[in-house]
C-alpha cells in the first residue's frame, strides 16, 4: 500500500485516435492549459487526463511497476505490450500485493 507520500503525477499523456484527436502528445506539468477552436478535443483531453491519474493513484496499490521492475522490464510499451507483460508476471504481482497487504495488516 502506498504512503501519504506517495502519489502519481501524470507527466506525459500520448493519444492516437481518440474523439477527434488523430495524435497528440503532451507533457503534463503542474499546471497544464489546453487551448484551441471548438471540437478539437480538449474535453477529451481533459477526461482522459482525469480517469488515467485516478487509475493511477490507484494503481499504486497494487506493485505492477515494482515487480516489472525487479525483473528488469523497462521502457516505452503499447497497451498491448503492457497487457502481455502484466499477463506474464501476474502470479509474482499478485504475491507482492499480498505480502503488502499482510504486512500491513
Amino acid at each position: 500500500m502506498p504512503t501519504k507520500q506517495q502519489h502519481f503525477k501524470l507527466t506525459n499523456l500520448s493519444v492516437k485516435n481518440f474523439g477527434p484527436i488523430k495524435e497528440a502528445n503532451i507533457d503534463m506539468e503542474n499546471i497544464t492549459v489546453l487551448t484551441g477552436p471548438y471540437n478539437t478535443g480538449k474535453t477529451y483531453i481533459a477526461t482522459l487526463a482525469y480517469i488515467i491519474g485516478k487509475l493511477g493513484g490507484f494503481a499504486l496499490e497494487i506493485p505492477i511497476v515494482d515487480v516489472l521492475m525487479k525483473k528488469k522490464v523497462f521502457g516505452n510499451f503499447s497497451g498491448k505490450e503492457i497487457e502481455g507483460l502484466v499477463k506474464h508476471h501476474v502470479s509474482e504481482i499478485i504475491r507482492v500485493t499480498k505480502n503488502r497487504r499482510k504486512n500491513n495488516n
